[in-house]
């Protein structure tokens, strides 16, 4: 659809067949259990040096959105993934579409769990808004305060305050995590979130 969609075009899924994130990992996406959910920006709007600050606010966004469903603060697990008390509600994909070497089109993926549900054994512990709702979350509801902010995020993208509230919402900084670099693994403290989102570490 983006070769020919407007600008703003959204798309949302009932489920998805084939579901995914970040370094080809699977996101479970069964019927009418969750949001899946993608907006489509052109370099006109969001100019493409940009582009490396939209999982930032992406996930900025999320965070304002589910907390306006549920009486819990979400956080960010570095980089795009939205956890409420160690489970993983949801989960952002930013991707570029090229034509040659110039960006056509920027592609923002949502995949929140909305509803409890049994998940397959996974790596991360997955949960559902409803799982830490004390009514019902609306989907609609969902779908228009994810919305919301994510246009004010992206109006005020340069904004200093918005990459502070990412900081104020990480789970990982000051803390020690596991660091993957190919084939080497190791451990090492974060001990910053630059302006571009870039974890500081210190080994």
């Amino acid at each position: 659809a983006a070769a020919g969609a407007p600008e703003g075009c959204v798309l949302i899924a009932g489920s998805q067949t084939n579901g995914r994130g970040r370094t080809g990992r699977s996101f479970y996406s069964p019927p009418d259990t969750g949001l899946y959910m993608s907006l489509l920006l052109r370099p006109s709007r969001c100019p493409a040096q940009k582009a490396k600050k939209y999982t930032i606010m992406a996930a900025v966004a999320a965070c304002h959105a589910i907390e306006s469903l549920s009486d819990k603060k979400p956080v960010i697990k570095w980089v795009n993934d939205i956890l409420c008390q160690e489970h993983k509600l949801a989960g952002i994909l930013c991707e570029s579409l090229y034509e040659g070497t110039r960006p056509q089109a920027f592609v923002i993926g949502f995949g929140i769990n909305v509803f409890s549900q049994e998940f397959p054994p996974m790596d991360n512990q997955p949960g559902a808004i409803a799982d830490f709702s004390p009514i019902a979350p609306s989907m609609s509801a969902l779908t228009f305060a994810l919305l919301r902010h994510l246009d004010l995020c992206l109006q005020h993208i340069d904004d200093p305050k918005g990459m502070e509230e990412y900081r104020m919402a990480s789970c990982v900084l000051h803390h020690t995590v596991q660091i993957q670099e190919g084939n080497r693994s190791y451990p090492a403290d974060v001990i910053g979130i630059d302006d571009d989102g870039a974890l500081q570490i210190r080994v």
